[in-house]
């Protein structure tokens, strides 16, 4: 079916800005001119720290693949695609991005980022301060879609999730007694941070692209520039956590990478895409178009958040 009027018309409407690199990674912002942009929710580290919101088990024993999410906030709760939430019984990352109603508690399919912990070091889920590196994540996401296209489930492929971390691990020369991704990322968490103190969001940025060798790895795109400016430094210190490649920085180099993401929007603009409710009142369009794929949380014909692999 061609692609569904939520998307489509955002993509269109995005403009891109110039590219910086940071640690090796270069970043272009996504820009939208859009006065009656009215997309706001709560974000995950906020609702908990506020007590709106609860993430938990599902029942005593756990499930692998699911979390329960109870919001009692007064507007509904955004959780992103490939972020993390950590303790529990095992570190986790949603699947996909969701929209939960206020009042609402639901069960949302995750993927395991750590492997040797099945016990309790909390009983209630912290949310991390990143999401996962942009590779695993557009690998991830392209799982989901599949199966999403396939069996209408958001299954990302447990084993192939660990096989990712494992070599981002090994890649990152790090030991870990429970093969925990957030502690391969904290032994770069030093640069990260001072790197990231470098860059501010734009006034009209409403999204974020990770660009490595020429090729788009990854998208975030917010419904609003208050929701990017909210969630800027979990997805900056996620896109930071990518291995750098020392690309070239020079400013032809900065041009191309512009132009590699606006060739993904173009592309991601007739994509072919699935519409399908999600465990929660919103619904997730699911997108691919050539070596592209999206997926996107839908709530009243408003684009909340996409994530976009290349």
């Amino acid at each position: 079916m061609n692609a569904p009027l939520e998307t489509q018309a955002l993509f269109a409407k995005l403009s891109v800005g110039e590219a910086s690199v940071l640690l090796g990674v270069e970043l272009v912002p996504l820009l939208l001119s859009d006065a009656d942009s009215q997309a706001d929710a709560v974000l995950l580290e906020e609702g908990i720290a506020s007590g709106q919101t609860q993430v938990n088990e599902v029942g005593e024993s756990g499930v692998v693949g699911q979390v329960r999410v109870l919001h009692r906030g007064g507007i509904p709760l955004l959780v992103l695609q490939g972020e993390q939430i950590l303790g529990a019984k095992q570190n986790r990352s949603f699947n996909s991005s969701f929209l939960v109603e206020p009042g609402a508690e639901v069960v949302l399919p995750v993927s395991c980022v750590e492997q040797g912990r099945w016990r309790h070091t909390t009983r209630s889920f912290v949310a991390g301060s990143n999401t996962l590196a942009p590779e695993i994540r557009a690998r991830k996401l392209k799982r989901v879609n599949e199966s999403i296209r396939t069996t209408g489930t958001y299954d990302s492929n447990q084993r192939s999730v660990w096989s990712d971390v494992h070599d981002y691990m090994e890649a990152t020369g790090t030991h870990s007694a429970t093969s925990a991704f957030e502690d391969a990322r904290r032994t770069r968490a030093e640069e990260t941070e001072r790197a990231m103190s470098t860059l501010r969001p734009l006034p009209d940025q409403v999204g974020l692209a990770v660009v490595r060798d020429g090729r788009v790895v990854l998208i975030d795109l917010f419904g609003s520039s208050r929701l990017f400016a909210r969630a800027f430094q979990k997805c900056l210190r996620g896109a930071l956590a990518d291995l750098p490649l020392e690309p070239a920085q020079s400013t032809q180099a900065k041009a191309s990478a512009a132009d590699a993401v606006r060739a993904a929007l173009k592309e991601l603009g007739s994509a072919d895409t699935t519409r399908v409710p999600s465990p929660t009142n919103s619904e997730t369009l699911s997108g691919t178009s050539g070596s592209v794929s999206y997926a996107a949380a839908v709530w009243k014909g408003a684009v909340y958040h996409c994530a976009a692999a290349g």
